[in-house]
């Protein structure tokens, strides 16, 4: 019994003073109290393995051997709580080399719930990296970043020598912390490429409200202009999402935008910078225009009608012949213009 005292932290003088047995009986009572329910809890953790980062901290060696002395240690805390009276205390059976084995799981125990605090330390910026995966392309370069981070941690942790050491679990912590930055500044650099900020969606809203794009659109009633064509023209416009800007602070608590929720998996595959992609349908908004003008001057020059022209009233063929005699369209496109030239 002196044995299990000493194991348990309690004074030598419960037991070796009969006086004392009193209080012997409720200090085993209160160990057992605080500790019984924490072995099984433990158990039932480790036939699921301790996990972190997706992969286990223990070896199955070292789990089994674990698992093995907390069991000795809960059939001792067990048989503990069958001592209710001093006089139980002359019926615990176990020697004093099965005590010392069975306490070896106390330790197992506590050092149990060393790790577990200090793995859930670390479980603010691992919940960010997780999130990071979840967000981030599988081709992009940070991925490889975190296969190298998390090989280098998984041998740190999986090391019975440094696991609970404080510079080891502060080692993990910077890396976790370095790999995050390493996040934020690819995420800042696909979302930037993939919006608008304010200044550029202005352009894009000049090239949207530009006349000339509401008389395309109001040509695009006429048979021999296809609208498809410039609906080919406005889609990646209308596509174009803005911004009002990201920053690395942004990215501090949450792995994606807050203004703009910019999710870059869900995009699929990244290509041209949003940029590009408005400078190019500025490049292109002109070429259609013109193009959609000269076809336009052409189909009413054209013998068949000329023709028709002359069955229209003189007020649906004035605007007309003035198009055709300029090759300009007024910045307005009336619904009876329009149906004029349709008519001609």
């Amino acid at each position: 019994m002196r044995t299990l005292f000493a194991g348990l932290n309690l004074p030598d003088r419960l037991i070796r003073e009969t006086d004392q047995h009193e209080l012997a009986v409720q200090s085993l009572a209160n160990i057992v109290v605080q500790e019984l329910d924490r072995t099984v809890q433990v158990l039932d953790r480790l036939r699921d393995g301790l996990q972190f980062w997706h992969f286990p901290v223990l070896r199955d060696e070292e789990s089994r051997c674990w698992r093995e002395e907390l069991e000795g240690y809960r059939d001792l805390l067990q048989s503990l709580e069958r001592i209710r009276t001093p006089g139980h205390l002359r019926t615990f059976a176990y020697t004093e080399a099965q005590v010392k084995q069975m306490l070896k799981g106390r330790g197992i125990l506590y050092e149990y719930e060393r790790l577990q605090r200090a793995l859930e330390s670390l479980r603010p910026q691992l919940e960010l990296i997780t999130l990071g995966e979840n967000t981030l392309p599988q081709n992009v370069s940070w991925r490889e970043e975190v296969h190298e981070v998390r090989s280098e941690q998984q041998q740190r942790l999986q090391d019975p020598a440094q696991r609970l050491q404080p510079h080891t679990i502060a080692l993990v912590k910077g890396a976790l912390e370095n790999l995050h930055s390493s996040y934020v500044e690819a995420y800042l650099l696909l979302h930037n490429a993939e919006r608008l900020n304010p200044s550029q969606d202005a352009r894009k809203q000049r090239l949207i409200r530009d006349p000339r794009h509401a008389q395309l659109r109001a040509l695009a009633a006429l048979d021999f202009l296809p609208e498809s064509e410039l609906e080919r023209w406005e889609q990646p416009l209308r596509e174009l999402v803005v911004c009002m800007g990201c920053t690395t602070a942004d990215l501090q608590k949450r792995s994606v935008c807050h203004h703009c929720n910019f999710h870059p998996r869900s995009v699929g595959q990244i290509g041209q910078p949003a940029l590009d992609r408005l400078e190019q349908a500025e490049r292109d908004f002109g070429l259609l225009y013109d193009r959609w003008v000269a076809n336009l001057c052409q189909e009413l020059k054209k013998e068949t009608a000329l023709a028709n022209l002359d069955a229209l009233t003189e007020a649906q063929r004035r605007p007309v012949q003035s198009f055709i005699a300029s090759g300009e369209l007024p910045e307005k496109l009336s619904r009876e213009l329009v149906e004029a030239m349709q008519d001609a």
